[in-house]
């Protein structure tokens, strides 16, 4: 049975929550809607936790599922958070940058400035992952970040998917950067199509998260 973790409030006071499903081997953590207007995230990996993990619970790793990082940007269907800032520009790694090209990416004030970005570095601290994947939704590809090229590499043989460590644009500030790069995180950004109904891409990407957690309950 999974456990709750409390893990702050948004902008907006909505509660940020997690849970936790097992208590022994390596820990991955799965993470969407971190930008609010990619719903099919949180609704491919809703489907997973409910119809897959918590009917099939594995035996040697933990998983933290952090399904709603961004609950006031899903609830206005915007990519940025009720400060207007993008979550995925706004952790503190070494390359962040305080000013973007693109309103939509505004990195915020300062690094960590918002409280969904707190809720992603609380959740590291206090699971430290072995691996981290990040479901989003855009052009469909496994995109890595860190010591997790072989990772990608079970997940794109699944899906099918392109296989990036560059996502083709500058992305300072983002999950990538500091869980992958700075702290030597595995971190997978999985791309789901953007604007497609789940059930076009459910089975070949549900194959493909099982296909990683088997990796990792084996290699970590």
């Amino acid at each position: 049975m999974a456990s709750i973790v409390a893990l702050g409030e948004s902008i907006k006071k909505a509660p940020l929550i997690a849970e936790v499903l097992g208590e022994s081997g390596p820990i991955i953590h799965l993470y969407s809607g971190v930008h609010g207007d990619e719903p099919e995230s949180v609704e491919f990996l809703t489907g997973f936790w409910k119809r897959e993990l918590l009917e099939n619970v594995p035996d040697n790793i933990t998983i933290l599922y952090f399904p709603e990082v961004n609950p006031d940007g899903l609830e206005a269907g915007t990519r940025v958070n009720a400060n207007g800032v993008d979550i995925n520009r706004n952790f503190p790694s070494k390359n962040w940058e305080p000013k973007s090209v693109e309103k939509k990416n505004y990195p915020g004030k300062s690094p960590a400035s918002e409280p969904e970005t707190k809720a992603i570095m609380s959740a590291i601290d206090r699971f430290p992952p072995s691996a981290i994947i990040s479901v989003h939704t855009w052009i469909p590809q496994v995109n890595f970040d860190g010591p997790a090229e072989n990772l990608a590499k079970i997940i794109a043989a699944k899906n099918g998917y392109v296989l990036t460590e560059h996502i083709g644009y500058p992305t300072p500030g983002s999950l990538g950067a500091f869980a992958g790069y700075d702290r030597n995180i595995q971190v997978i950004t999985l791309e789901l199509p953007e604007h497609t109904p789940v059930s076009g891409y459910w089975e070949r990407n549900s194959g493909a998260l099982w296909e990683a957690i088997k990796y990792l309950e084996k290699h970590g």
